[in-house]
Order: structure tokens, then sequence, then C-alpha cells
């Protein structure tokens, strides 16, 4: 797969390919989320901004910004287009506004969610935040000790190809790699 376009900066400061031409030479299998605990969704800077991508307030480690995660928590509150979860390591805003009413979960209930790790902006802050694709990237649990291992799968398993097939991406592209940080919206969606 090839990926050519122009890179820039959206409002939220989250890299982007804008009108993005893209080749599929061959298709792959869908991508595995990168399972993870919630006070490492988003992780910290990644270069330097503008250049590179920035984190999450208060983030430290990989930044995963774009990329496609898997974590879960109690949902502690819902309203507007988001709802928040935790796993008592800090919380997650996650994005409702795919979802079909009835995949909504109720305050209390523990939910496994799969998305791409976006990046909002709110005055100064930059919460965690993910994007769910649609109603089936978010699912009950029974309870915390049963739905950790369905919702945690081997998250490092295959974390250095993604970073590696990110990095071939911006050699392609013929760009520094800190540059070949582009939105896993267009690769998540479009390759493995």
């Amino acid at each position: 797969m090839q990926i050519i376009g122009t890179l820039s900066t959206d409002s939220n400061g989250e890299r982007q390919i804008v009108n993005p031409l893209i080749i599929m030479h061959h298709t792959e299998s869908p991508p595995m989320p990168v399972g993870m605990r919630n006070k490492d969704v988003g992780g910290g800077e990644f270069g330097n901004p503008p250049v590179g991508q920035i984190g999450v307030t208060g983030g430290v480690g990989l930044n995963t910004i774009g990329l496609l995660v898997r974590t879960f928590g109690r949902v502690q509150s819902v309203g507007g287009e988001f709802m928040t979860i935790t796993d008592g390591s800090g919380p997650v805003r996650v994005s409702t506004a795919y979802l079909p009413p009835s995949s909504i979960p109720s305050v209390g209930q523990y939910v496994a969610v799969t998305g791409i790790c976006g990046l909002v902006t709110e005055g100064s802050s930059r919460p965690r935040y993910i994007i769910p694709r649609d109603g089936s990237d978010v699912s009950a649990m029974n309870s915390v000790g049963s739905g950790f291992q369905s919702a945690i799968q081997n998250p490092f398993a295959s974390l250095h190809g993604r970073l590696c097939g990110r990095f071939t991406l911006s050699r392609q592209l013929r760009a520094p790699p800190f540059v070949g940080e582009v939105p896993a919206k267009l690769i998540l969606c479009c390759a493995g």
C-alpha cells in the first residue's frame, strides 16, 4: 500500500494526510489492536511538535495517537458525544458518535473498547481519547477479572511490526521517520 498526500496537523494537534491518494497493492487481514492500560492511551510527545505528534496531557511513553488500541474499564459517565471509562489507572474518553444507541453501555458497567486513539483539545487539556469504529468495538464484560484477559491480549505482540511499517511508509514518501506519524485513521482502515 502507498499513501501520497500533504502532511498537516488538524486543529486538535493530530497529524494527518490531506487529500490522500491511496494505492492498494494487495489486501491484508485487518490489523489487530494494541492492548493497553488506560494510562498508556495517547502517550507522550513523539518528535518535536508541530513536526512530530503531540501526546495527551500528562502522557508518558510511546505515543499511540493514530493507533488501533484496545482497553477496558468501568463506565464512569455517559453524555453528549462521549463516555468516560477507567481501569483505575486513569480516565479515557470514548467517542459515542459512531455507536448505535443500543451499544452505549450504562454507568457502572464494565466494557472493553477497541478504537483509534485520537486527540482532542479542550482549552489547554488533551485528554486520553478513543474513537470506536462501530458498535462492535464496545463490548460488555461480566467483571474485571473475567474481562481482563479478553480485553488485553498480548499487548506488545505486534507492536514492533506496526512501528516498523509506519517508518517504512515514511521512507517510501521520502520523508524523515518522524514525519511518518500519519494518523492511523487512514492507515488502519486500509491496511494491516
